[in-house]
């Protein structure tokens, strides 16, 4: 999935998902211009992958703290 570039507030970026069988989930973040934003690449993302409400990414080196991207186009 992508989406449009936004601006969000907060420091950690939490998802509602659900993987079936071996699936997996891993996010990266880009700039507006599309490309990855160093340390939240797709390569630094830790997968996930179950059933859940409000569960946090988080990637290599970064953990959950996206504060630093908050104001920014995404």
């Amino acid at each position: 999935m992508v989406t449009k570039p936004l601006i969000f507030s907060g420091d950690t970026l939490s998802l509602n998902f659900e993987t079936g069988g071996p699936g997996e989930l891993k996010v990266e973040i880009q700039d507006a211009d599309g490309t990855p934003i160093p340390g939240f690449a797709l390569a630094d993302c830790f997968p996930v992958f179950g059933d859940h409400i409000d569960f946090p990414v988080s990637w290599k080196g970064k953990g959950t703290d996206v504060l630093t991207l908050a104001g920014k186009p995404v």
